[in-house]
């Protein structure tokens, strides 16, 4: 039988639990006027909502946890924000069926997981999740985001991603994975990108030991940022003739496929910090002239 100090703790537990999960969120709505000017309202509510149409949504007190039914924002709102506000995790289900048309931007806090489920049906443009301590994507976490182009998560600590993590995305055309610690880009892991026109993909600053020949199968590269890994080779199946930006200094490669001096469209090339072979410098010159590329490369002894 429960000792009364335990009965005693363990209400005590289910209060305080009670008025965290009902406590009042501050948070600041800006509604945009006929003559093109801000209204800006600060609201505390045990629901975020904007009540009409709105320009932008700021939360500005701790969420330590967004959980569903905090948010029923139903009247058309261009911008979420919610940055160093602590926030540790997002319940799945908790942006289900909200209105937001432009962008969701949840840097600098403490996230570690985008979990299954998280980011789906939505309307948005553009999410932010940088700056935070996320070591994996779980499968499924964003789905079904058709007007989503730009994805920032920069400066995490991401270890594990799938191929499926993203589902359903069809104009996405940005992705930024700067400054993360992934090991390897496995195969096709970035279907999800859009078909209809070159990409831009940053993985600067990993830890990336090994490319899958297939990582970027069915995409077309506009820009490929690959700077501070442990690249000591790189599969030829990377490069298409539509890279115009390339950024792979600072790594360890010695050589580059034959694939990559077919490049007819590149326009700019930093491949400083390499220890390259001379042969490989003398075809990297002649490639630059050719296509008058601008090229940075730190062995000038060949």
């Amino acid at each position: 039988m429960a000792s009364l100090y335990q009965i005693f703790t363990t209400i005590l537990l289910v209060c305080f639990q009670t008025i965290a999960a009902n406590s009042e969120i501050k948070y600041e709505m800006k509604v945009t006027t006929p003559v093109y000017t801000y209204e800006t309202s600060i609201l505390n509510k045990e629901v975020i909502t904007s009540g009409e149409k709105a320009f932008s949504i700021t939360v500005l007190s701790d969420v330590p946890v967004l959980r569903k039914g905090m948010l029923e924002i139903t009247p058309e709102t261009y911008y979420f924000w919610l940055d160093g506000r602590n926030l540790e995790k997002i319940e799945p289900g908790t942006f289900d069926n909200q209105n937001i048309t432009e962008e969701i931007r949840l840097e600098s806090n403490k996230l570690t997981v985008v979990a299954s489920g998280t980011f789906k049906n939505l309307k948005i443009k553009k999410l932010d999740l940088a700056y935070n301590q996320i070591t994996h994507v779980e499968e499924n976490a964003i789905t079904d985001l058709p007007n989503l182009v730009e994805v920032h998560l920069s400066r995490n600590k991401i270890v594990k991603f799938h191929d499926n993590s993203f589902v359903n995305t069809p104009n996405m055309w940005s992705l930024d994975m700067f400054q993360n610690e992934l090991g390897e880009l496995g195969e096709r892991w970035f279907s999800f990108m859009t078909r209809e026109k070159p990409v831009i993909m940053g993985f600067g600053d990993n830890n990336i030991e090994k490319i899958h020949p297939k990582t970027f199968a069915g995409i077309t590269i506009w820009y490929l940022n690959l700077s501070g890994n442990k690249l000591s080779q790189v599969p030829g199946e990377i490069f298409t003739g539509s890279l115009i930006d390339v950024t792979l200094n600072n790594n360890t490669l010695e050589d580059l496929p034959d694939s990559f001096f077919q490049q007819k469209n590149l326009t700019r090339l930093d491949i400083s910090n390499n220890p390259l072979k001379c042969g490989t410098v003398q075809k990297l010159k002649k490639l630059a002239e050719e296509n008058r590329t601008s090229l940075k490369y730190n062995n000038r002894n060949c």
